[in-house]
């Protein structure tokens, strides 16, 4: 489930899109998010939070971050969960609607940006999103808004369209 914004640069003609949201391959990339957290690719800190409880979840949805100099990128949120309930043990993943209803937020990633290291902000998707080329840094607002039931990140399977 997810949202993908197609883009067409007015200056340079170059196509790009983001998929905010989860793909078909939502296990495997939970598995894959956790083991890049224990090995420390998102930095020591978050590794030793995430290893200090034995029962913490993580969210990988894909988000779109921004950040005031103009940059921006696609990460996973990256923050940190907990059960409700402390006895119960952390499952091999977990999805949207369980990460809401059985577990609370303990702890918000920062995304830093990695042309001037100012934080980032997660921007909602509901919001006007106007985003640079990555070609040429022309500011542009996205042609095609797609509103998918089932995609994966490799294939972008999609299934409806809406022009803008």
């Amino acid at each position: 489930m997810g949202l993908v914004y197609e883009f067409r640069c007015k200056k340079c003609k170059h196509q790009y899109n983001i998929l905010l949201g989860y793909g078909k391959l939502y296990s495997y990339s939970y598995k894959q998010t956790v083991e890049n957290i224990k090995n420390g690719i998102y930095g020591d800190k978050w590794k030793n939070i995430f290893l200090s409880r034995d029962n913490l979840v993580v969210d990988i949805k894909q988000c779109l971050y921004t950040c005031q100099c103009g940059n921006w990128s696609l990460e996973r949120a990256l923050n940190l969960y907990a059960p409700k309930n402390s006895a119960k043990p952390a499952p091999p993943y977990v999805m949207e609607d369980d990460l809401k209803s059985d577990y609370y937020c303990i702890k918000h990633y920062t995304h830093i940006c990695k042309k001037c290291s100012a934080e980032m902000h997660k921007t909602d998707s509901t919001s006007e999103i106007m985003l640079s080329c990555p070609e040429c840094e022309n500011i542009n607002k996205p042609s095609i808004l797609v509103y998918v039931d089932d995609y994966d990140l490799l294939n972008e399977k999609i299934s409806r369209r809406i022009f803008l």
